[in-house]
């Protein structure tokens, strides 16, 4: 498998009071390529993100995966074997 599942950490984007914002944890798909010889890492989407407090929440888990699966419904490069490794690493997470 050529790819790959990074998190990362960001804010959310908040108007008023930015500096109040809550952390979110987003998985990015990226893709192991060769560029003039050297590895590099592209990245192909944002899978879903969840907010950092809510973890935990089995509803805020669900609308994760409900968002990572209408993302991967929507990536036609991904097979079953692929798809299936990405959603192990999720998992994992």
């Amino acid at each position: 498998m050529s790819f790959d599942v990074c998190w990362n950490r960001t804010r959310v984007e908040w108007r008023n009071h930015p500096e109040r914002a809550p952390w979110c944890v987003e998985a990015v798909l990226t893709e192991k390529v060769f560029l003039g010889g050297q590895p590099q890492m592209k990245v192909i989407c944002r899978i879903a993100r969840i907010i950092e407090d809510h973890v935990d929440d089995p509803a805020e888990q669900e609308r994760f995966w409900h968002a990572a699966r209408a993302r991967f419904g929507k990536l036609h490069r991904l097979d079953h074997r692929d798809r299936w490794q990405i959603e192990i690493e999720l998992w994992g997470r």
